[in-house]
């Protein structure tokens, strides 16, 4: 689904945009600093990670399985942050569990889980 139309949302100062590998070095930065860091299961040491990250974030979109917003100060267009909202069906003890994530560099990750699949 490489041609899905990508939703562009603003807020009164955000502008929200698809996720491309330009954002890479943006996105390193801030999973280098060490208040971010703190809160990864495993800490990304080099751009070349993290353009693999970005890459597996288009890539889902692309999939149908998520989606990836690049938040930019409206009036500088300055990296801001990233939203991530992803559904992945995992297999546990015969279970099937889904759920949604939403990931934001200035907080650290929340899960929900949705067991009624």
């Amino acid at each position: 689904m490489p041609n899905r139309n990508f939703p562009f949302l603003e807020t009164g100062r955000l502008g929200l945009r698809a996720l491309t590998l330009e954002a890479s070095a943006a996105i390193f930065q801030d999973l280098s600093d060490a208040e971010v860091a703190k809160f990864l299961v495993k800490p990304y040491t080099n751009l070349y990670e993290v353009k693999n990250l970005v890459q597996a974030l288009i890539d889902e979109y692309q999939q149908g399985i998520g989606l990836t917003w690049v938040l930019a100060l409206k009036e500088t267009q300055a990296f801001a942050g990233r939203r991530t909202h992803s559904q992945i069906s995992l297999r546990f003890c015969g279970l099937a569990v889904k759920f949604c994530s939403s990931t934001s560099f200035t907080k650290p990750n929340t899960v929900s889980l949705n067991t009624s699949c």
